[in-house]
């Protein structure tokens, strides 16, 4: 499940098929950790409440409550806080917020990985896709344009 809103903001929960390990979620250009940020859910309790979309319920109401917060407000861990490896039993779930700053002026379609090991010992990579775009007045492409021209 993946959402998105106009606040520069998405979410994604994903639930675990099998019991694994995940030993990395990544971007795929160090650069791009100035651009995008990243924190998970771990609160398996709290997560279990999303059992309720696998068959078509609506989505908890702390995921509407979170998205109303200042990003710096959201209560949960930076995945660059020493959080991996991240264990998962089965049917448990992750739930990622990622957060896109309103300055730039770049589209992004690009993979986040998660990379990690099965209960039964096979590694895995796995991708959730971004595809976000910001929303820019016309003074904004004008400079853009000016710039690439070598004009100030």
């Amino acid at each position: 499940m993946s959402s998105s809103n106009n606040q520069h903001r998405s979410d994604s929960a994903l639930l675990a098929n099998e019991a694994l390990t995940i030993e990395e979620i990544t971007v795929p250009w160090p650069d791009l950790k100035e651009e995008v940020e990243i924190k998970i859910t771990l609160d398996q309790a709290k997560l279990k409440e999303l059992d309720a979309l696998v068959a078509g319920g609506n989505p908890p109401y702390w995921m509407d409550e979170a998205a109303s917060k200042e990003w710096e407000e959201v209560p949960v861990t930076p995945i660059d806080q020493g959080v991996f490896p991240l264990r998962f039993d089965k049917n448990d779930w992750l739930h990622l917020n990622m957060y896109f700053h309103p300055d730039r002026a770049s589209f992004f379609q690009f993979p986040i990985l998660l990379k990690g090991t099965t209960e039964a010992g096979r590694t895995f990579v796995d991708s959730i896709p971004i595809n976000n775009s910001p929303d820019l007045e016309q003074t904004v492409i004008n400079k853009m344009i000016a710039k690439r021209k070598g004009e100030n």
